[in-house]
């Protein structure tokens, strides 16, 4: 055998296994390899939370259409609701507070004007 018919029946070989391994390999669940929370609380809009204290359970982030996005775990007053967020400043300082491990963190949604950009955002307070 010359070299060259060599290097291609090692390439077959190489083919043939890739394939076997491919028809015996049984797929991985989407829901298996990425669990995904369901929070439990009632749905609220973004709006019903806003400039009143919450204590924040948990959150989960998530990119959609319009980008990035959080889902919030929290309580408002005695009742536990969830509700999205699109504040990349909310989401920045989440992620800070959860890495810190200082949830649950009782906090207020407020609506800020920045005097250098001229554009509203949205903090924890």
């Amino acid at each position: 055998m010359t070299e060259n018919e060599n290097e291609i029946a090692e390439k077959e070989i190489e083919e043939v296994s890739k394939d076997e391994v491919l028809e015996n390999e049984k797929p991985t669940k989407y829901s298996e390899a990425y669990q995904t929370k369901d929070f439990e609380g009632q749905r609220v809009e973004f709006t019903e939370v806003l400039d009143k204290e919450i204590t924040i359970y948990d959150f989960i982030k998530s990119v959609g259409d319009y980008g990035e996005y959080a889902i919030i775990d929290a309580k408002l007053g005695t009742t536990r609701v969830k509700f999205l967020v699109g504040s990349g400043v909310i989401i920045q300082q989440l992620i800070r507070v959860k890495e810190d491990n200082n949830l649950p963190i009782r906090a207020t949604i407020q609506k800020r004007h920045s005097e250098t950009s001229k554009r509203d955002y949205y903090t924890l307070s």
